[in-house]
């Protein structure tokens, strides 16, 4: 085989593992969801969410009115943002949106949105 010939496989040979990961790549689902959501109303509330993935929550006080605020759920399963009242009265209205589906809106005192992500799911 003359050197020109071996070279030129050599190239192509470290050219074909980083193609054929771009192409896996391509076919994979990512299962990390951006969930926004704005809570209206007055007063100041305590807000908590829900990460599907571990099952975590956390815990936030704000002042309303709260908007497009953002956390990463990171798996399949329920996420959700429930508000109650700190002070202040009257119904607040909690909007929740995963990535590119449509909102979720609830009103009372206390709220809560809750959206099921799913193999379906558009991220």
């Amino acid at each position: 085989m003359d050197l020109d010939k071996l070279v030129h496989m050599k190239k192509l040979l470290l050219f074909i593992p980083p193609f054929l990961l771009a192409v896996a790549a391509c076919g994979t689902k990512s299962y990390t969801y951006e969930v926004f959501y704005s809570i209206d109303g007055t007063g100041s509330v305590e807000i908590t969410g829900k990460d599907p993935a571990a099952g975590t929550t956390w815990t936030e006080t704000q002042q309303l009115p709260v908007k497009r605020r953002a956390f990463i759920a990171n798996g399949l399963g329920q996420t959700w943002v429930s508000v109650k009242p700190v002070e202040g009265s009257g119904d607040l209205t909690c909007v929740l949106q995963v990535e590119k589906e449509p909102e979720v809106r609830q009103t009372g005192n206390p709220a809560r949105c809750e959206f099921t992500i799913t193999e379906d799911t558009d991220n």
